[in-house]
């Protein structure tokens, strides 16, 4: 069984903000049956995320600008992903 790609994890790249990585994790749309036969659609998402490497710093968010914006702010309070032993 092979490995899920960076982009199914943690979604599409979408741009950089100093260290940060913006990405976006769409949801489709689809049918789900019902026990009574019936079909019911779910709705799709789109969340957008920043991450340092693949640790996931903040959101979701709705916009790109406002995630864009938070790494921003996370840039200048100097916060950065570091590993917990």
């Amino acid at each position: 069984m092979s490995n899920n790609s960076k982009g199914q994890r943690l979604g599409n790249y979408i741009c950089k903000v100093g260290y940060f990585d913006i990405r976006q994790q769409i949801v489709q749309p689809k049918r789900q049956r019902m026990q009574n036969g019936s079909y019911e659609m779910i709705g799709g998402k789109a969340e957008i995320f920043v991450y340092h490497s693949k640790a996931k710093m903040a959101g979701p968010f709705k916009t790109k600008d406002e995630a864009m914006v938070r790494a921003e702010k996370l840039i200048t309070q100097g916060i950065k992903y570091s590993k917990k032993k």
